[in-house]
């Protein structure tokens, strides 16, 4: 990835992140006073905002299979709650998971890229 996409992709995911937590902060500071249904709504626009976060990050990334080398997106559960490998650290190449790949149906080591 050359620079001046991995400055736009920075940009773009600083922007995400800062609305997030600019609708969370702002919506309590609004909703929260009102009570019973003003914390019920900001409890649902911040859970909204959350799925969107999640959904925008899980979209953005594509996994590559190790075993037959095609390429899939997967779902915002399997992006938030499947941990990644930790071979980046360890100067071994990309970041990874351990996904189910629609392709050759096995779970298998998936290399990280993004789109």
């Amino acid at each position: 990835m050359d620079k001046k996409k991995a400055d736009n992709r920075l940009v773009k995911i600083l922007a995400y992140v800062l609305a997030f937590l600019m609708i969370v902060i702002v919506g309590g500071y609004f909703l929260l006073p009102l009570g019973g249904l003003g914390a019920l709504a900001w409890i649902i626009i911040s859970v909204y905002a959350l799925f969107r976060l999640v959904r925008w990050h899980a979209s953005a990334l594509l996994y590559c299979c190790t075993e037959c080398g095609n390429i899939y997106e997967v779902s915002g559960f399997v992006d938030v709650f499947i941990p990644y490998l930790n071979e980046r650290n360890q100067g071994k190449g990309n970041a990874a998971k351990i996904t189910w790949c629609p392709y050759c149906k096995k779970n298998t080591k998936a290399d990280v890229t993004t789109k």
